[in-house]
This record gives C-alpha cells, structure tokens and sequence, in this order.
C-alpha cells in the first residue's frame, strides 16, 4: 500500500514524525511526500524546498526510516484546487492513500481516494504555525521540544545567517 504524504512542512516536526510512523504502522510500504507552496515566501513559508527536504531526510534518518521507504515531489503553486488535483493525479496515479491533517486537502481528495487523518499520538498538538511562531521570539527553547535535534540545529544555523 502506497500513502501520499502532502503538505508544506515548515518546519517537518516530531507530529510529521509521527504521521509518517503510523502510515508504516498501518502497512505503506511507500510514502511520497509532496511539498507544497515551492515558490512562495513569506511568514508561513520561510523556508525552501531543498531546506524543508534536508530537514525531512535528517529526521527521517536519525528516526531510522530507510530512505527507499520515501520519495519526494513538489507540488507547484496554482491556482485553483482543481489545478492542484489535476497536477497531482496526473504526475503519480499509482498511490492508494491520501494521508494529511489539512482539511483543505481533504476535501480535495475526498470523493475520490481513501483519506488517512492521522491521530496526534504524541503527547501535545503540534502545528507548524506554532513552531515558526516560537522560533522568531523568545520562546525558541520551547520550540526544541517539537523538533527533531537535527532539525534544531539546522534552523539555528539557518536563522543566524537570515532576517528569519
């Protein structure tokens, strides 16, 4: 069974994690992950695709998911959410899953594909909005705690050579 994964990731943190672990659990022998909003910047999309990938593969390698268990895409940005549903069904046909919290694409995929909600197994919700919101203040030790360690350091280093 083959899950697709899609969302913005920004940053992928430990309910990312967690999503991708129970899609394993439940018998995907492949996720794809689809990356969206490449070429968008701003507050709720500061980082770019290869750093949300490096991010996601460091996370993905220190958790010991094996890397021919995942493959990527990107999704670009488009106008409309049948654009969006055209693309993707267009470029790979061949998963049986839709795995994603965002009811937006959700509601895209649901008449016609088996949606997968994940369940927040670890001990607090987690949102990315959050994250990127602690991590421009003073609150980025609290961030740590949402974060793979690599993913940490990786942000640190990215935020002491941005405006980010």
């Amino acid at each position: 069974m083959k899950y697709l994964y899609i969302g913005r990731f920004q940053p992928f943190h430990l309910g990312h994690l967690d999503a991708f672990m129970q899609a394993i659990k439940r018998g995907s022998s492949h996720i794809i992950i689809w990356i969206g909003t490449p070429e968008i910047d701003n507050d709720r999309n500061p980082r770019s695709i290869n750093q949300r990938k490096e991010m996601i593969e460091l996370t993905l390698w220190t958790a010991w998911i094996e890397r021919h268990l995942y493959s990527f895409e990107i999704i670009p940005d488009m106008e409309s959410d049948k654009d969006r549903y055209e693309y993707i069904i267009d470029k790979v046909s061949d998963f049986d899953v839709i795995m994603s919290w965002n009811t937006r694409v959700q509601d895209i995929f649901s008449a016609s594909h088996t949606i997968y909600d994940p369940e927040i197994e670890t001990c607090v919700l987690i949102h990315g909005t959050d994250i990127r919101r602690r991590l421009t203040s003073w609150k980025i030790v609290l961030a740590k705690w949402f974060l793979d360690k690599w993913v940490y350091q990786i942000l640190e280093e990215y935020m002491s050579n941005s405006n980010w």
